[in-house]
């Protein structure tokens, strides 16, 4: 059951040829499933996955082409089997070589989209809006109590170029969203586990309150929260086994 949905559910988009760079265009990425042949069981998998994503439109469209109506475009592509294609903003394609099934996509358009998904469409609990290379900042902002390297670590996280990003682009402002806060309030172990139970009440309200994408942005920005705690706290014990 997707935890997060109305009664409607959303299927994946049927396109063409000519629909098909039209959508590439309003949207920053697209996994489209090419069958050769009619495929009601997989065209069924991509509705499920459709709407698992329908909170991330338009950062991804999850659409399908019947080759039957598109000949060209799938002789084009040397496309015999059915095979998913993964549309990048940048203009690329990545080929999808796994198994079509929930579970797998899944983990695969998470892992290329910058996506947070579980199979139920809610966030996964810990790790949405998580990002290493973020995170790693965010740990040396921590690390300092010099002012004016707190503000040099912002500035490094403001300027990363999230361009060809959008959904990157909202996790950026989400990190420096909590930097600013406790540049002003203090990166003490006390003010961030406060901030993680104020957004925590928050997130708990649910979406009839906030609304589904409300609710998401502050969940991403709890478990970034969250990764702060840990890792302060995980210093502080550090620091106590040395002394």
């Amino acid at each position: 059951m997707l935890g997060y949905m109305s009664n409607r559910l959303p299927r994946a988009s049927l396109l063409d040829a000519y629909t098909l760079p039209l959508v590439l265009h309003r949207h920053q990425h697209a996994l489209v499933l090419y069958t050769p042949t009619d495929n009601t069981v997989l065209e069924r998998e991509f509705n499920t996955l459709a709407a698992i994503y329908e909170l991330d439109r338009p950062w991804l469209l999850v659409a399908y082409i019947r080759c039957a109506d598109t000949p060209g475009l799938c002789t084009e592509k040397g496309i015999t089997k059915p095979v998913a294609l993964l549309h990048l903003s940048d203009g690329s394609e990545v080929v999808y070589d796994g198994e079509i099934k929930i579970e797998a996509l899944l983990s695969f358009v998470n892992e290329k989209c910058n996506l947070f998904r579980s199979i139920d469409g809610n966030l996964l609990p810990t790790t949405a809006g998580r990002v290493s290379a973020l995170d790693e900042l965010l740990f040396q902002f921590l690390s300092t109590q010099v002012p004016t390297e707190k503000d040099a670590i912002i500035a490094i996280v403001n300027v990363i170029d999230t361009s060809k990003d959008d959904n990157m682009d909202r996790l950026r402002e989400a990190y420096v969203s909590l930097m600013t806060y406790l540049r002003q309030q203090g990166n003490d172990a006390a003010t961030v586990h406060s901030e993680v139970l104020r957004l925590g009440e928050l997130h708990e309200w649910g979406p009839d309150r906030l609304g589904p994408v409300e609710r998401d942005i502050i969940g991403m920005r709890l478990n970034i929260a969250r990764g702060a705690e840990e890792y302060l706290l995980q210093n502080a014990a550090r620091t106590k086994v040395d002394l």
